[in-house]
C-alpha cells in the first residue's frame, strides 16, 4: 500500500463519520485519487508486459517485470519498517 492509499483511507473515514472535509483536505483526496490513477494504470501496463513475456515463453523478461510490480506493491515498505 502507498502513503496515498493510507491517506485516501483516512479521509474516506472522516467523511463516513459524518464530518465534513475542509477545502485542503477536499484538494488532498483529489490528488491522493490522481496519484492512485497513474499507480494503477503504471501496475496496468507491467502486468500487461508480464503477460505478453508469459505468452511468448520469455521466463528472464516475465521476471523482471514481476519485479517491478513487486517493488511497486511492496518494497517500499520495507524502508518503513
Amino acid at each position: 500500500m502507498q502513503k496515498f492509499h493510507e491517506r485516501l483511507a483516512e479521509l474516506r473515514s472522516k467523511e463516513r463519520s459524518g464530518m465534513k472535509l475542509s477545502n485542503e483536505e477536499l484538494k488532498e483526496k483529489n490528488d491522493c485519487l490522481d496519484e492512485n490513477e497513474e499507480w494503477v494504470s503504471e501496475l496496468n501496463r507491467l502486468e500487461n508486459w508480464a503477460d505478453a513475456f508469459a505468452s511468448i515463453n520469455d521466463k528472464n523478461s516475465e521476471a523482471k517485470v514481476c519485479q517491478l510490480m513487486d517493488y511497486m506493491i511492496y518494497d517500499h515498505q520495507r524502508n518503513e519498517l
